[in-house]
């Protein structure tokens, strides 16, 4: 049987926490490299990386919660093993969750007192909460009205940079915003390989995600743009802003198109979504990478190489 341990890893869900950690290194690496933005000390970075997984988690958990509540998350068929197969109880999936949100709530308040009750900081951290929580709790759960995807792109896109901005630098530079979408994009590839995988059981239990909508066809379609979609716009963003290290993450596309590949066999869709997470980390860290070592309008043998190697070593691990 699983130790309470495993237990608690897998109620987490650490492997989606690259969604959260990509777009931030992305975001850190243009202040800084790219806009040469002064940013705070090492423990502030630190504490609000740590705060964002914290809302992350919790988010994991509610999900886990409602989806298992509802009845959509059944031993036979359930891709989240949490609940179904007694990993945790109840009881401690929710003091989990209630341990998760307080420490986001913690650092929400700090950062409003730091940064003097800056609007922006107190509306984008409200709302990436009611967002985060709204996905699958309230009234009106996102994720089963088809709005699922829109509120990741959200979270883990514009509204986590400009909070994370705000916190750091006092304000909101365009293009942080630019340059941070890409890897957005790709962790609202990683919902959808999710949803995906859970069609039949998502139509069956009346979730409404963008797959069932979309169904199996069109899904695959709509799966393979996004991914595209991220590499197109790294691309486009680089040139528009004369910083060309964003070409750094071509030495990921080779890994994007085995995802394109491999979503159409059935024995290894159980993992799709943490095969594609491990690669938009790879994605994020190719970016941020290209970003601080090429930050201008040139492009540097020594620097591609290091990233193409970096890439390398990061397949070898995730495999």
């Amino acid at each position: 049987a699983p130790s309470f341990l495993e237990g608690l890893i897998t109620a987490l869900r650490p492997w989606t926490f690259p969604a959260i950690l990509g777009p931030q290194l992305v975001l850190l690496a243009t202040l800084r490299s790219v806009l040469h933005e002064a940013l705070p000390g090492y423990t502030t970075v630190f504490a609000l990386l740590i705060a964002l997984i914290a809302i992350q988690a919790a988010a994991n958990l509610v999900n886990s919660y409602m989806d298992f509540k509802k009845g959509i998350d059944k031993s036979e068929t359930a891709g989240d093993r949490t609940l179904v197969d007694g990993l945790v109880s109840m009881t401690t999936l929710k003091a989990l969750g209630g341990l998760c949100l307080g420490f986001w709530l913690a650092f929400f308040c700090w950062s409003l007192v730091a940064t003097d009750f800056s609007s922006t900081v107190l509306g984008w951290a409200t709302t990436g909460t009611l967002l985060a929580v709204g996905y699958t709790a309230g009234p009106a759960p996102l994720k089963y009205l088809g709005l699922g995807d829109l509120t990741v792109l959200i979270c883990f896109g514009p509204g986590v940079i400009c909070y994370s901005s705000a916190v750091l630098i006092g304000t909101i530079r365009l293009e942080a915003l630019i340059l941070t979408l890409p890897a957005a994009l790709y962790v609202v590839a990683i919902l959808h390989a999710n949803n995906y995988r859970d069609i039949e059981v998502d139509k069956q239990g009346g979730a409404r995600t963008v797959a069932v909508l979309l169904g199996p066809e069109a899904s695959l379609v709509y799966y393979k743009v996004l991914l595209a979609a991220a590499h197109v716009l790294a691309l486009v963003a680089g040139w528009i802003y004369g910083c060309y290290g964003c070409v750094a993450t071509i030495f990921v596309l080779p890994q994007s198109l085995w995802l394109c590949f491999r979503i159409h066999r059935r024995n290894l869709l159980r993992d799709q979504d943490e095969e594609t997470a491990k690669t938009m980390m790879m994605f994020s860290v190719a970016s941020a990478l290209g970003l601080i070592t090429m930050p201008g309008p040139e492009i540097s043998s020594l620097s591609m190489g290091v990233c193409a190697l970096v890439v390398l070593v990061l397949k070898v691990f995730a495999d």
